[in-house]
């Protein structure tokens, strides 16, 4: 599901792609110019309870780790945003309308 500029995008469930149920989309537009950047399924109280029940089901894994081993999960997801900090950066942009050094400096 995953693709470019106007691809219909799902819900990321437990790793994978998935379509939503109820079917109903929304258009996420540059606010600059206009251009179509995906088209979105908004999820529903399927997707919804779906992903409680994920949460629910790893809690006790989570909680069971040190809190050593919790902080280097923490950790390796802030160096992964901190890599694609620019990348980030211009989706905020091009999402929002702020200005690309707005972006960048939050």
């Amino acid at each position: 599901m995953a693709g470019g500029a106007g691809a219909a995008l799902g819900s990321y469930i437990d790793g994978a792609w998935t379509a939503a149920g109820e079917g109903e989309t929304f258009a996420v537009k540059n606010p600059a110019t206009g251009e179509l950047l995906a088209t979105v399924e908004s999820a529903g109280a399927a997707e919804g309870g779906s992903r409680w029940q994920l949460r629910r089901a790893a809690l006790p894994e989570w909680q069971a780790l040190p809190g050593h081993w919790r902080a280097r999960y923490i950790y390796a997801l802030a160096r992964q945003v901190q890599k694609h900090a620019r990348r980030l950066a211009v989706l905020e942009t091009l999402d929002n309308g702020k200005s690309i050094r707005e972006s960048r400096d939050i």
